[in-house]
């Protein structure tokens, strides 16, 4: 069951970076690369003000080890394939969205293990990832399934309009099982990591990066 789940989320992942690709150009990917300046406040917002506010409520709160894993893990991680979506109906531009997601998928594999070395140094421990490691996980999810959506558009542009909404029905069907599965088989685990410093730690901390999105959104909006 634990592997039907992990492979329901990566096969919806999939699919939702293939149907943005299926939307993209290459105007739309360089997007960022013509504009450095807000590609590089974009990158400090995620590499640099978001690491900052998981590890300061991680010393401030002092929660559970599981928790503070997860959240420095998150506040470290690539851009999510959610973005694009989430970025224009927060008002931004849908080529801001789609240009940073494959912009800092192709710069995770530097960025990312320098991010996990130096959120080590911070808290005193020995952290390390391998950029192979991170290379191979961007080029399979994001770069690969974005690309492929971007030749269908080129050679077959209607029927790049036709599957673009059935493929997102698909993969939002697939996220959907595979959380309530998630959550029916991990409920009790979950709840044994809830206390009330976790959960407002948490809360903040999607606040922020909530309102890290909101701000791109007006920076390009």
């Amino acid at each position: 069951l634990r592997q039907l789940v992990v492979l329901a989320f990566q096969v919806s992942i999939l699919l939702i970076v293939f149907s943005f690709g299926l939307q993209a150009t290459s105007r739309d990917l360089l997007y960022l690369i013509r504009r450095p300046g807000l590609l590089g406040r974009s990158l400090l917002a995620m590499f640099v003000v978001m690491p900052l506010v998981a590890i300061s409520l991680a010393l401030m709160f002092n929660f559970r080890r599981t928790v503070e894993i997860d959240m420095v893990a998150l506040a470290i991680s690539a851009v999510p394939p959610l973005l694009p979506n989430r970025g224009s109906r927060a008002g931004g531009h849908t080529s801001y969205a789609l240009g940073l997601m494959v912009t800092v998928a192709l710069l995770s594999s530097v960025i990312v293990p320098a991010a996990v070395e130096q959120v080590g140094w911070l808290v005193g421990r020995s952290l390390a990832m391998a950029p192979t490691l991170v290379a191979r996980v961007v080029l399979v999810m994001i770069v690969l399934p974005v690309m492929t959506g971007m030749v269908v558009r080129a050679v077959l542009p209607g029927v790049a309009g036709r599957i673009e909404k059935p493929v997102v029905r698909v993969a939002h069907v697939l996220q959907a099982v595979a959380l309530l599965a998630l959550l029916a088989g991990s409920a009790t685990a979950i709840w044994a990591q809830a206390d009330a410093s976790s959960i407002l730690a948490l809360a903040i901390f999607v606040l922020a990066g909530l309102a890290r999105l909101r701000l791109a959104a007006g920076v390009t909006g």
